[in-house]
């Protein structure tokens, strides 16, 4: 700052704010030839502006100070300070406010050393129309006008935004704990259940062992009880299986996705050999995830597969992957690395319009049996969704189903699954 500087403060605002009406403008003219001085604040003032005067960069600065213009004209060679020092220094105190600069020496480096220190206009003497000062200076207050109005309209676009992001964190927050208290409410009314109806089943089964307990009718009648108690225990367990799964801390790892279907495919080797379906992986990568989840959600895929294959086929069930991902955002520089998993079958399928809805939680579809819980495939997709990826489903009725699924190769931000 010069020793004559002018101290940094904040442009008075609603005189010039969205409104300039020439009668409410303030002008300060910095000029030190007397008659050129008088000519332009005398044909300023024919129009309404309010003008001030000073006969050099020093008082001009004085006067700012004292008079807060809305535009300052300023000449460039004065005694004590020149025009590029004031506007040196009303760009550090008063960077909003514009600054036209003349000069009379018609030196093409002078309009370029103005405009390049920010200048909003350069005007030459000595002037072949007076006008030409007065449409400089309505062109450069719009177009502050216009900059200030900008200006306001982007702080206020982030404070909504802000406020929004606000209200959503906090939104967040709660369905969190709802879904928190929600899921342990399931799971402590899944464990009530499962231990009188695991007595009741016992009792069941042991009458239906005794010889010559029942006729025939009744019998029936028992075993179809046992099969009823059974559902209900398989999806109690399921219920409880979704319970945990949505309670757990996430451990993440880098997992080499060949040896968790690896252990799925061996742990599932009997029930492969008993539907006789063949499974093909292809090479997988490794990925920065939960091993456990992972394992559960390829498990949960692979028994889909089987309890919908079709009868009278040998199911074909194959896992394929590719690197990368069709959505533009992956193709940015600040998207991370994406794979792209295939789980396909060749089973009963289903109406492709149903894709969204198979993810559904106790959601069974049209012409599936009535044996599933419905509970499976919303865990695969809770466990996608928290490694931060996407699942789809495409399918046709008999004609097997695909499961899509997009994941992140590294962790940047992990999704908590409530």
């Amino acid at each position: 700052m010069m020793e004559s500087g002018v101290a940094s403060k904040e442009h008075p605002t609603l005189r010039s704010e969205l409104d300039v009406e020439p009668s409410k403008v303030i002008i300060l003219l910095i000029e030190d030839e007397g008659f050129v001085c008088d000519s332009i604040k005398s044909h300023l003032e024919d129009r309404d502006y309010k003008v001030y005067t000073s006969a050099n960069g020093k008082e001009g600065l004085e006067c700012f100070k004292d008079k807060s213009p809305d535009l300052v004209i300023t000449d460039i060679r004065m005694p004590f300070m020149d025009g590029f020092s004031v506007l040196e220094e009303l760009n550090q105190a008063s960077p909003q406010t514009p600054v036209i600069i003349m000069s009379g020496a018609g030196h093409i480096s002078d309009s370029i050393a103005a405009l390049q220190l920010g200048a909003a206009d350069f005007l030459l003497k000595p002037f072949e129309d007076i006008s030409l000062v007065s449409l400089s200076v309505e062109k450069v207050l719009e177009k502050s006008r216009l900059q200030r109005e900008n200006k306001a309209y982007q702080e206020q676009l982030e404070e909504l935004v802000d406020s929004r992001t606000h209200e959503l964190n906090e939104a967040n927050v709660k369905l969190r704990e709802v879904n928190a208290s929600l899921s342990e409410f399931a799971q402590t009314i899944a464990h009530d259940l499962r231990s009188p109806l695991s007595n009741l089943m016992t009792c069941m089964r042991m009458i239906s062992e005794s010889k010559g307990a029942l006729d025939g009718k009744n019998q029936q009648l028992l075993e179809l009880s046992i099969r009823s108690g059974e559902r209900m225990h398989n999806l109690i367990s399921d219920i409880l299986a979704y319970a945990r799964h949505t309670r757990a801390n996430f451990q993440l790892s880098q997992v080499d996705l060949n040896k968790v279907l690896q252990d799925v495919k061996e742990d599932f080797c009997h029930d492969l050999a008993q539907y006789d379906a063949e499974f093909e992986v292809n090479s997988l990568p490794s990925l920065i995830g939960s091993q456990t989840h992972l394992y559960q959600l390829f498990s949960n895929l692979l028994n889909n597969s089987l309890k919908y294959s079709q009868k009278n086929m040998k199911p074909v069930i194959q896992v394929t992957c590719f690197q990368g991902s069709d959505s533009q955002q992956d193709k940015t520089q600040i998207a991370p690395k994406m794979c792209t998993i295939v789980f396909e079958d060749n089973g009963i399928g289903f109406d492709d319009k149903n894709g969204q809805d198979i993810f559904q939680p106790f959601k069974r579809l049209a012409g599936r049996s009535e044996e599933g819980s419905g509970i499976g495939l919303a865990t695969v997709k809770s466990i996608v969704c928290a490694h931060g990826g996407v699942i789809e489903a495409f399918s046709q009725l008999n004609k097997g189903t695909r499961f899509v699924i997009q994941m992140p190769l590294e962790q940047a931000n992990f999704i908590s699954p409530i």
